[in-house]
């Protein structure tokens, strides 16, 4: 059942068994596959979130002529991503795409935002947790850093 992992994930994990029905509607469950692109750099098309169920993703940028085409972020089950185009309703930073079959449920990001925005509660709640979640991302990508440098003597 859907609500039953929106309950696991860290942005949606401190509502009410209500506000996941609520929020359940909003999200379709699908399956793709090995090399399948879910989230495409530099699109505009949509601002919609997943949640990854099972498998891994992998997170590719080409955004700037010092990044290759490698991965740059290998993400296992449960994960939240497609999130910061939600928040900023800009283009989409990196490429996403499947690593081996991935079942993901897929969040209607305009669905989302209106619901957040009727529900102020229920925004509020999942705005600080994703603040929340994208802070420790940050804390991780700056100790990643440091290492990078320290290792390269910079």
């Amino acid at each position: 059942m859907i609500t039953d992992f929106l309950q696991k994930t860290t942005i949606f994990m401190d509502l009410d068994a209500r506000q996941l029905d609520d929020l359940a509607i909003l999200c379709t469950r699908h399956e793709y596959y090995d090399g399948e692109i879910l989230i495409k750099e530099n699109s505009e098309d949509d601002i919609d979130i997943f949640i990854l169920i099972a498998g891994a993703i992998e997170i590719v940028s080409r955004d700037s002529e010092l990044i290759s085409d490698e991965v740059v972020i290998s993400k296992n089950e449960k994960d939240l991503f497609g999130e910061i185009g939600w928040l900023t309703n800009r283009k989409r930073t990196a490429t996403v795409r499947c690593a081996g079959t991935v079942e993901v449920i897929r969040i209607d990001g305009v669905a989302l935002r209106n619901y957040v925005e009727v529900n102020t509660h229920v925004g509020y709640i999942v705005m600080r947790r994703m603040a929340i979640n994208l802070s420790y991302n940050l804390a991780e990508t700056s100790n990643l850093l440091k290492q990078i440098l320290w290792n390269n003597n910079i």
